[in-house]
């Protein structure tokens, strides 16, 4: 029987159990979701040990190089010491690799971080320019799908951040990376079997990859995803030839609709749906109002309203 060390604990392994099964069996706080290897949340780090090479499938080479590895894979055979991946908790460089302009006033940015980051569709990290400039973005790719960071910018005036990105800074330029955070993602132990996600402006990026990343981990989930924007023609404001549009698009819309979440609300499939919030500060807070002051439970609503960082 393998014994592990995790968290200043020694844990017994019986044959037959993985890794996750037997951490989660003994009230150890890991993250988890999937089960199945293909969400990555369950990604450690073995610090002295051999790893199991099927527990590493899917990972990247440098992640297997550097002792990472997925614990609901996991069926260890050796003693193994291992901890939660801190790589997100503390700064680390990242170089752009890709620019793509979908508007004149947003841009697309993909990051390759030096380290691998465990996180999920929607959460949201902090990329600095220098030691005194940062801006908070949030995260757009799929880990188990993306080997890098996909953000969206918004170009806002008296903006010094956005302006850098979106004039100055190009593919090759060091940034660096750091306080990954935000809970207004898909969390399958946390969810209903249904969910409607909203979002606006800027915010509809989220909205489609945390739709998607629902649909991936879990196909059978009821996803109602609205995208609004107040500016110009919404069918245009970036979906066109954009990989994120490919989930199913529920409601198109310039107009800050209550009724479309209303009269989801009162579908069978819906009537207990999670509702999670994304984007344009006024829109998320009018909107999350508008349920609370509808009787709809605050345990039930995620809300994530896009606002300048402090430094920006």
């Amino acid at each position: 029987m393998a014994k592990i060390d995790f968290d200043d604990q020694t844990y017994t392994l019986t044959s037959g159990n993985n890794l996750l099964d037997t951490l989660l069996a003994k009230n150890a706080r890991v993250p988890w979701s999937c089960r199945a290897g293909l969400c990555h949340s369950c990604l450690m780090q073995a610090t002295q040990g051999k790893v199991p090479l099927n527990a590493a499938t899917g990972l990247s080479k440098d992640q297997i190089d550097n002792g990472f590895f997925l614990a609901c894979q996991c069926y260890p055979t050796n003693d193994l010491t291992i901890r939660l991946p801190e790589r997100h908790l503390q700064p680390q460089p990242a170089l752009i690799t890709e620019k793509a302009y979908l508007s004149a006033t947003l841009l697309a940015i993909r990051l390759a971080p030096r380290m691998p980051i465990n996180y999920r569709p929607g959460q949201h990290i902090l990329l600095w320019r220098n030691p005194t400039s940062s801006s908070r973005y949030c995260l757009l790719s799929q880990p188990e799908q993306d080997s890098e960071l996909l953000i969206h910018i918004e170009r806002r005036a008296g903006s010094d951040m956005s302006s850098w990105l979106f004039d100055e800074a190009d593919i090759g330029t060091k940034v660096t990376l750091s306080e990954l955070a935000g809970s207004c993602h898909y969390q399958p132990d946390q969810n209903s079997d249904s969910m409607i996600i909203l979002g606006s402006g800027v915010g509809i990026g989220a909205a489609m990859a945390i739709a998607r990343d629902a649909l991936t981990l879990t196909p059978q989930t009821k996803v109602a995803t609205l995208l609004h924007t107040k500016a110009g023609n919404p069918k245009s404001f970036y979906l066109q030839d954009n990989v994120l549009s490919k989930v199913h698009i529920t409601h198109i819309t310039s107009h800050i609709t209550t009724h479309v979440i209303d009269d989801l609300l009162t579908d069978r499939q819906y009537k207990q749906a999670h509702i999670l919030l994304m984007g344009d500060a006024e829109t998320v807070t009018f909107v999350e109002q508008h349920l609370i002051n509808k009787g709809i439970p605050k345990a039930r609503i995620s809300a994530q309203p896009f606002v300048k960082h402090a430094s920006d």
